[in-house]
C-alpha cells in the first residue's frame, strides 16, 4: 500500500512540474507577443504621424514655420526646443503622449517627432529649388527610433516663404542623405 502512495505522489509531482513548465513557457511566449504587439501599434502610430507631417510639410511648400503653427494647431507650447545648426535650415520637435495627442515636453511625452529640413538651390537661382526634411520619430522610454526617413517639397515661389526657414550657407552645399545625427531626439 505504501509503494503505491509512493507511486502516485511521485506521478503527481512529475505531471505538475511538466505543468509548471508549460505555464512559464507560455507566460514568456504572452509577453513577448505583447511587447511585439505594442511596438507594432507604435509603429503604425508613428507612421501615421510622420506621413501627416511630410503631407503637411508638402502643401505648405517646405515651409517647416508654418507647417509647425499647423501640426501644432497654433498652440507654441506644443513645439520642443527649436535649433538652429549648419547643416539644417530649420529644426523642430513635437511631442505626443501614450495616446498618439500633441503633448508638451514638460508633461512627460511618451514620443518626439523631431524633423530637420535641408534647401537644395540650384546654381543662379534667388530661392532653393527642392527642400527636403528628415523625420524621426523615436520612443523617449527605451530610444528606440520608430520612424526615419526622408521627404521633399517644391518650394513656392515667394520671398516671405524663406525669411524663416533658410540660411545661405545650408543653401550652397549639397547633401544627398541629411540624417539627424548629433541632435538629441
Amino acid at each position: 500500500m505504501k509503494s503505491r502512495s509512493t507511486l502516485f505522489l511521485m506521478e503527481q509531482l512529475i505531471v505538475f512540474t511538466i505543468f509548471a513548465i508549460c505555464a512559464a513557457v507560455c507566460v514568456q511566449i504572452i509577453s513577448v507577443a505583447h511587447a511585439m504587439t505594442r511596438d507594432a501599434t507604435d509603429t503604425r502610430h508613428a507612421l501615421i504621424a510622420a506621413e501627416n507631417t511630410a503631407e503637411s510639410f508638402k502643401a505648405f511648400g517646405g515651409n517647416a514655420t508654418q507647417m509647425g503653427i499647423f501640426l501644432s494647431n497654433g498652440d507654441d507650447s506644443l513645439f520642443g526646443d527649436e535649433i538652429h545648426e549648419t547643416t539644417y535650415s530649420y529644426i523642430f520637435k513635437i511631442f505626443y503622449c501614450e495616446n498618439w495627442r500633441l503633448t508638451t515636453r514638460w508633461d512627460s511625452p511618451a514620443f518626439s517627432l523631431l524633423m530637420g529640413t535641408y534647401p537644395i538651390q540650384a546654381e543662379n537661382q534667388p530661392y532653393p529649388t527642392v527642400i527636403l526634411a528628415n523625420i524621426l520619430i523615436t520612443r523617449l522610454a527605451d530610444g528606440k527610433v520608430l520612424v526615419d526617413f526622408n521627404t521633399a517639397a517644391r518650394p513656392t515661389r515667394t520671398a516671405n516663404a524663406y525669411t524663416s526657414t533658410v540660411h545661405t550657407s545650408a543653401a550652397n552645399t549639397f547633401n544627398p542623405s541629411p540624417t539627424l545625427e548629433g541632435v538629441t531626439p
